[in-house]
C-alpha cells in the first residue's frame, strides 16, 4: 500500500493517476489535497482504497501492531478538491475521514469538474461527499454513500450542473441528526436514488434554487419524513414518478416567486408560510394541504386553487386521515378537530 504520512498535494496541472487494485492509507491528521487532477479509476473487483492507516482490511496489517488498534470515523482530514482541482473517482471507497474543516470524506469547491462514480463513501465523521462555492458540472452517481456521521451527500451553493444519479444513500447522520442528500442554493438533478435510513429528512432542500429535476427517487424509512422544502423552494417539481413515504414537508417563510403545488403528493405545512405581493401560488387539482398546529397561510400575493368535483384540493389539519391518508403515521391514535389550524388570511 502507498501510506500518507502528511498532507499530500498535487500541483496545478499535473496529473495523479492511481491505478485498480491501490490501497493509499492516511495518517491522522492528513489529507490529499488536489490543486491538479486525480484519474482514480478502478474496476469492479479490483478497487482503490483511500482509509485510515489502522484498516486492516484491505492490504493487511500496514501499521504492524495486530489488532491493538482499529479504524475509526474522523481519523484522516480527507480527499480535498480545491478551486480549480479536478478528480475522476471509479470504483473508489473512501472512508474514515471527516476530521477538521471541511469535514468530510470528499469536498470539492470552486472550478473543476468532480465525477464520482460507482464508489463507496463511508464512515465519514461528518459528510461523505461535500460540494460547495461551484459553478462547475459534477456527476454522484451510482454509489453508495452510507453510515456517515452527517449528511452522506452535501451540496451547497453548488450551481445548476450537479447530477446526483442512482445512488444508495443510507443510514446517514450517525453522529448529527441529518439528512440524506442536503440541497441548499443548488439546483441539482436529482434522479433514481435510494434514500433510507436517514435520521433526519430523506432529501432536504433548502434556500434558493429549486432541483432541475427531481424524478424516480425511492425515499423512505427515514426518521423525520422523506422530503423536506423550505417555503421558498417548495415548488420543487417532485415528480409523481417518485415513491415517497409520507407528506411533502413545507418549512414556514415566504413563498417568493411564482409556485405550483402539485396534486400527486400531500403537502404539510410545518410552519406558517406566507405568499408576497406579486407572486402566485398555484396549488393544482388533487391536491392535499395539510397544517401543522396553529400554522397557517397568508397570501398578500394570489392563491391560484382552482380544483373540479372528483378532484378538490383540500386544505386541512394534518392529524385528519381522511384524506390523503394517515400522514402523521400514528393510525388512530389522533383526530382531527376544529381550532387546530389558524386559516387562509388573503390581504
Amino acid at each position: 500500500p502507498y501510506v500518507v504520512t502528511g498532507d499530500f498535494s498535487v500541483d496545478p496541472g499535473v496529473t495523479l493517476t492511481i491505478q485498480a487494485g491501490v490501497v493509499v492509507k492516511f495518517y491522522s491528521n492528513t489529507r490529499l489535497i488536489l490543486n491538479g487532477t486525480l484519474d482514480s479509476q478502478g474496476i469492479a473487483g479490483s478497487l482503490i482504497y483511500f482509509t485510515d492507516i489502522r484498516d486492516d482490511g484491505p492490504a493487511g496489517d500496514t501499521n504492524g501492531d495486530g489488532s491493538a488498534t482499529i479504524p475509526a470515523p474522523g481519523w484522516w482530514n480527507g480527499i480535498y478538491v480545491a478551486d480549480g482541482g479536478a478528480g475522476t473517482l471509479e470504483f473508489c471507497i473512501i472512508r474514515y475521514a471527516g476530521l477538521g474543516s471541511p469535514y468530510s470524506n470528499l469536498y470539492k469547491t470552486g472550478t473543476g469538474l468532480l465525477t464520482v462514480r460507482n464508489s463507496t463513501i463511508t464512515r465519514s465523521n461528518d459528510y461523505g461527499v461535500f460540494i460547495e462555492a461551484s459553478l462547475a458540472m459534477h456527476e454522484i452517481s451510482g454509489n453508495t454513500v452510507a453510515n456517515n456521521g452527517s449528511n452522506g451527500i452535501r451540496l451547497d451553493s453548488a450551481g445548476g450542473n450537479v447530477a446526483v444519479w442512482g445512488n444508495i444513500v443510507q443510514n446517514n447522520g450517525l453522529i448529527y441528526s441529518s439528512d440524506g442528500i442536503y440541497i441548499l442554493n443548488t439546483s441539482p438533478s436529482v434522479e433514481s436514488n435510494n434514500v433510507t435510513g436517514s435520521t433526519a429528512y430523506g432529501v432536504g432542500v433548502y434556500g434558493t434554487g429549486v432541483p432541475t429535476s427531481f424524478i424516480m427517487n425511492t425515499i423512505n424509512g427515514n426518521n423525520s419524513g422523506s422530503v423536506y422544502m423550505d417555503a421558498s423552494v417548495s415548488g420543487t417539481a417532485v415528480a409523481s414518478n417518485n415513491t415517497i413515504a409520507g407528506p411533502l414537508f413545507i418549512g414556514g417563510g415566504g413563498i417568493t416567486t411564482n409556485t405550483n403545488w402539485l396534486g400527486a403528493f400531500v403537502y404539510y405545512i410545518t410552519g406558517s408560510i406566507s405568499v408576497d405581493p406579486g407572486v402566485t401560488l398555484q396549488i393544482t387539482p388533487g391536491c392535499v394541504v395539510k397544517f401543522a398546529q396553529s400554522r397557517g397561510m397568508y397570501v398578500a400575493g394570489t392563491l391560484d386553487a382552482r380544483a373540479s368535483s372528483g378532484s378538490e384540493i383540500y386544505f386541512t389539519d394534518f392529524r385528519d386521515d381522511a384524506i390523503g391518508g394517515d400522514s402523521n403515521g400514528d393510525g388512530i391514535a389522533t383526530a382531527p378537530a376544529s381550532g387546530w389550524w389558524d386559516n387562509i388570511y388573503i390581504d
